[in-house]
């Protein structure tokens, strides 16, 4: 297979590029490259807290059950993310409303048989997505510069193909928007939702 030849273009402030693969049928991937990476808002939630709790990888299953059933209960969920934590364990951090954190941490333990490990509280939450996040590379690297002077610690993050999930100190989420300004365009309409 030959190396992929790259062809560029420039399309409203954005680079375009195609690569093309071999000589067989043609490929095409397209990478926006943007100075200020473009947003559709951000979201700020305050006040949460970060239960840290550490699950048996075979029950990792009855996880999803679990959420939707607490869902129906208004749990509070803001946020659910995980990371293995070794051969047989998975750690999930829940973002939840603080005067609901001990209810969902003993029902946890109960239905899931998780070990606490910790809570942060208060902590912030800072949602965002944006036109073509999967489609672009160094959306993670651009957050994590927006912190490179170490002032606001990044206590969890998360990140998909189409959205941004960052966990901070709590009373830091303002300043949290403000530098991440420096990188990501944020729409001219007020931002999408604050509590």
């Amino acid at each position: 297979m030959s190396p992929p030849k790259r062809v560029g273009a420039k399309r409203g402030g954005r680079t375009i590029r195609r690569e093309f693969f071999g000589s067989g049928p043609v490929e095409t991937i397209a990478v926006y490259q943007e100075t200020i990476i473009r947003t559709y808002g951000f979201r700020l939630i305050e006040g949460l807290s970060m239960l840290r709790m550490r699950i048996c990888n075979n029950l990792w299953a009855s996880i999803e059950p679990f959420l939707a059933e607490a869902g129906g209960h208004d749990p509070g969920f803001h946020a659910v993310f995980s990371q293995w934590a070794g051969a047989d364990a998975l750690e999930v951090f829940l973002l939840v409303e603080a005067q609901k954190e001990r209810h969902i941490q003993a029902w946890m333990e109960t239905a899931l048989h998780a070990t606490w490990v910790e809570t942060v509280n208060p902590v912030d939450l800072i949602c965002f997505q944006g036109p073509h996040f999967g489609d672009r590379y160094g959306i993670a690297q651009a957050v994590y510069q927006a912190f490179h002077d170490g002032s606001i610690p990044v206590l969890a993050s998360e990140f998909s193909q189409s959205a941004v999930f960052l966990v901070l100190p709590g009373g830091s989420a303002q300043s949290a928007e403000r530098c991440l300004t420096g990188a990501f365009e944020v729409p001219p309409h007020p931002r999408v939702g604050s509590r």
